[in-house]
């Protein structure tokens, strides 16, 4: 696949956005955790939850729940997993989560990190049948945050996994009832597009640092973009791409701002640009979208990093 000048310029990824898909009670007939397929995964039945849980709207309540999924994947690495109620006043909680590869399959395992001489049991464990669903116990309920422990296979398809958590913000009643309900998405990227700040001088040099482990000797593209549009880039992925006429114009008409954009990653998958910012001072305030993608010698797209937005100043 040949990439065109207008991905060359132009690029940001996609986020999922997770559904309705509701914690069911946790005082009364799940205190003990929840059935597995109740947290948020595109596959995950939302009607029964959203059946009950309906005194308010999802994410309408004050606790503004946390999710906490590490940025970078680690083969065959254990991952530490949070989620929690900051703010949040109430005597109970529950959570369910799980995680889904680019295509759709869970993979890796969940184990329990959480104890607590308090409880003589754990406060997390996997859903009943299913191991793909992690989520709190009896005893964990009394808790308003827990930390999980997600180990990644020694292998996994290309691409960005996505983590899914909805959670209970229960008013202990024994009814469905007056709860509030949350969802919440995670990514762990395979690859990861970074810059040591991510505020941007001009008339200065900036640095961007790609790692893409286990892609050494691949193609790659740092690709940047003032307003993120949809470009399909095949296998698993999703680039977004659109050309702003505005900044183009400022990019294709001063050559040295970008450097290093295309090339060839080293042998452990790592490549670094340098971004030369003119002094310009109508740039203040406005907002660039960078993100990369690796590819064979032919230009198949073998895996994409984050998004990353900079600011001028």
């Amino acid at each position: 696949m040949a990439l065109s000048r207008s991905v060359l310029t132009a690029a940001t990824f996609a986020v999922a956005v997770a559904g309705s898909h509701l914690v069911p009670e946790i005082a009364s007939g799940f205190s003990s955790g929840p059935p597995a397929g109740y947290a948020g995964a595109p596959t995950d039945n939302p009607s029964s939850c959203t059946a009950c849980h309906n005194s308010y709207t999802l994410n309408s309540g004050t606790a503004n729940m946390s999710f906490g999924v590490p940025k970078l994947l680690t083969l065959g690495t254990a991952h530490p997993i949070t989620v929690g109620f900051p703010g949040s006043t109430a005597t109970r909680h529950g959570f369910q989560v799980t995680m889904r590869d680019s295509g759709g399959t869970f993979r890796g395992n969940w184990a329990v990190t959480m104890t607590t001489p308090t409880y003589p049991s754990a406060q997390t464990k996997n859903a009943t049948g299913n191991t793909a669903y992690h989520e709190h116990t009896t005893s964990g309920s009394s808790q308003s945050n827990w930390t999980m422990n997600w180990q990644a296979p020694s292998t996994i398809a290309a691409g960005p996994l996505k983590f899914f958590a909805a959670g209970n913000q229960s008013n202990n009643d024994g009814s469905p009832s007056g709860d509030h309900i949350y969802t919440r998405v995670g990514t762990m990227w395979q690859a990861s597009l970074g810059t040591p700040s991510a505020n941007w001088a001009t008339g200065a040099v900036h640095t961007l640092n790609l790692a893409a482990p286990g892609h050494g000797g691949d193609l790659y593209v740092i690709a940047a973009a003032e307003i993120p549009g949809q470009t399909p880039l095949g296998g698993p992925f999703v680039l977004e791409a659109t050309i702003a006429t505005g900044f183009a114009n400022l990019a294709w008409n001063l050559p040295s701002v970008f450097v290093n954009f295309v090339g060839v990653t080293n042998a452990v998958g790592g490549a670094t640009a340098s971004v030369v910012v003119p002094f310009y001072p109508a740039l203040a305030g406005f907002n660039l979208h960078f993100a990369a993608v690796t590819a064979d010698a032919a230009w198949n797209p073998t895996e994409v990093s984050n998004p990353l937005v900079i600011t001028f100043n």
